[in-house]
């Protein structure tokens, strides 16, 4: 029958030896863990993945590293935000769907909550996006998230790269995602480690261990790796994973009905979000053209310049700049937003805790504001029509990942898989410091705090979130040195 697991029948069945080496956690103790990172998660999804890293396996003791790669790969497999679904999954495997509910919202009700309020006042949140010292609290937090990021990198790689075909697979994987950080360069480096592992791993019945000096030899159970549940029935997974394509396809068939339910409103809103949560694959950074193009629409009207060539060049521009319409009002602008609210709130959800997709809530918050409906009514809209694919697809797919993790093809599959999904997050260190200089007002000095902030963190064990937030006063204290 289509399902749910019950956690509490599930923990006690399979931990009732007490033999377990790793931590049971309840609702609550997800809910108290994940809350906080919620509040404090900064940096972008790869450094949410060292912030999992370092509480859930080293510091709790939740899971061992092979179950969490395992979920970091799966995350990078499915459409949406990879660190949202890893949360998701961790609270899953503790306490089933109810865990995992938990978990995944209280890691991004924070930033949403916080994005919704500052999109209704987005004239207020423009002018301080623009200060200088709110952009140098912003560059010394990513810099304090790129040293997490190394760190987990380093952690990953050494667990899951223990054999020289892994160690290759490891360095060949960051190389090749640094080079070409495509959508879909990230699950292909995966499954073909997967391949290469089949046939290359001298002994594949090896599996990552905790312990390098010892081999697993035999094949874990659920049980002895921290995995109490894994949510929904394999019927009801697979309910929900064929429902995601329908209600995909049924948001075209909305858009394509816009005489019906009108070019802008709560239907079309859910629509568009919800079509573009469905369809991104690589993570918050990959949605944004996305998200720019579904509410800003562009024209080359009376944008066409002469060159020097001779030839008629046309720039695309915003409809509403092309009718002369700035606060949107003319009867044919189809834009929902104006760029100058978009980049906005970009730069706000990127100095906010949690995943870029809560830059949703911003949106919808602007958007709606325009219109009859409430701000905070828009905002929810699209926020979940973002995130709902996310929680779909991760639901659906913990159930046959449980079963397929126990095949024996799957087994010798893993060490690969396991170590190429670490090299995405070295390759993930790399593109990160580009950006950081890239963007930092303060280039060398952003790698200092960098620096700074992994000594703190990995030398003198002090909180990350302690860290990240002491880096970011550090940034806006140096914008005005």
């Amino acid at each position: 029958t289509v399902g749910v697991q019950t956690p509490a029948h599930s923990v006690k069945r399979r931990l009732r030896g007490g033999q377990n080496k790793f931590s049971e956690a309840s609702v609550l103790d997800i809910a108290y863990e994940f809350l906080p990172l919620g509040c404090t998660a900064f940096g972008g999804p790869a450094a949410h993945i060292a912030l999992f890293e370092k509480v859930f396996v080293q510091k709790l003791g939740w899971l061992p590293h092979s179950v969490f790669v395992e979920l970091f790969a799966l995350g990078q497999c499915l459409p949406g935000p990879a660190s949202t679904q890893v949360a998701i999954a961790i609270g899953t495997l503790k306490q089933g769907v109810l865990g995992g509910l938990v978990a995944g919202l209280c890691f991004i009700l924070p930033g949403m909550l916080m994005l919704t309020m500052l999109g209704m006042c987005v004239h207020t949140v423009g002018a301080r996006a623009d200060n200088p010292v709110f952009k140098g609290f912003c560059a010394g937090v990513s810099a304090a998230g790129v040293s997490l990021v190394a760190r987990a990198a380093i952690n990953l790689s050494r667990v899951t790269s223990t054999s020289t075909t892994t160690q290759t697979l490891n360095g060949l994987s960051a190389l090749i995602a640094y080079l070409y950080s495509r959508p879909t360069t990230f699950p292909l480096l995966i499954l073909a480690g997967g391949v290469i592992s089949i046939f290359c791993e001298s002994n594949p019945n090896v599996g990552v261990n905790e312990d390098k000096n010892k081999i697993q030899k035999h094949p874990a159970r659920d049980e002895d790796e921290g995995i109490a549940s894994y949510g929904m029935s394999k019927t009801g997974g697979a309910c929900l994973l064929c429902a995601c394509p329908l209600i995909l396809a049924a948001t075209f068939w909305i858009e394509s009905q816009a005489h019906v339910f009108g070019s802008s409103g709560i239907i079309m809103w859910f629509a568009r979000f919800f079509r573009v949560g469905s369809i991104i694959l690589g993570g918050g950074q990959v949605v944004l053209p996305l998200l720019m193009t579904e509410c800003i629409k562009y024209t080359n009207r009376d944008k066409c310049a002469e060159g020097d060539s001779q030839q008629i060049q046309c720039k695309l521009v915003p409809d509403y700049e092309a009718l002369k319409s700035l606060d949107l009002s003319h009867p044919e602008v189809r834009s929902w937003l104006r760029e100058d609210e978009f980049l906005t709130g970009l730069g706000l959800a990127q100095g906010m805790p949690g995943p870029l997709f809560n830059l949703s809530a911003y949106l919808g918050a602007v958007i709606a504001s325009r219109t009859r409906a409430y701000a905070l009514i828009g905002a929810c809209t699209t926020w979940i029509g973002l995130f709902l694919p996310a929680f779909m697809l991760i639901f659906g797919a913990l159930p046959w990942w449980g079963e397929i993790r126990q095949f024996q093809m799957y087994k010798r599959a893993m060490p690969g898989m396991n170590a190429c999904a670490a090299g995405l997050v070295v390759a993930a260190v790399f593109a990160l410091y580009d950006r950081v200089r890239a963007n930092s007002p303060f280039p060398d000095d952003s790698v200092a705090i960098g620096m700074g902030s992994f000594i703190a963190v990995e030398v003198q064990q002090l909180p990350a979130p302690f860290a990240i937030f002491m880096a970011g006063c550090v940034g806006a204290l140096r914008t005005y040195a």
